[in-house]
């Protein structure tokens, strides 16, 4: 019997999105996501028939991100310029995403 694996899906995609968020989405391997979260390259080919898969699934987590500063910034008295405004505020706080 295999033993069980001992990181998620999610795990892994944590990971990855914080890898990204100081490389930028290019720059990731599936080494360096398995220095991060001290681990071999294996359990992420469990979850992820490519490391492209696992970058669509970062960047499914970056548009939430950025979806959540969009809101915000729809709530403005003004919401063109909230939205403006959050939109670039995340392009300062994120700027690898």
């Amino acid at each position: 019997m295999p033993p069980k694996t001992k990181f998620s899906r999610e795990d892994i995609v944590n990971a990855a999105f914080e890898l990204t968020r100081e490389k930028g989405i290019e720059k990731i391997t599936a080494r360096d996501i398995a220095e991060t979260g001290c681990m071999s390259t294996r359990p992420m080919f469990n979850y992820f028939y490519s490391i492209d898969k696992l970058r669509g699934a970062v960047l499914e987590i970056a548009k939430e991100l950025f979806d959540e500063y969009i809101e915000d910034g729809l709530k403005y008295s003004v919401p063109f310029l909230g939205f403006m405004s959050e939109y670039i505020q995340f392009a300062k706080d994120e700027p690898m995403l």
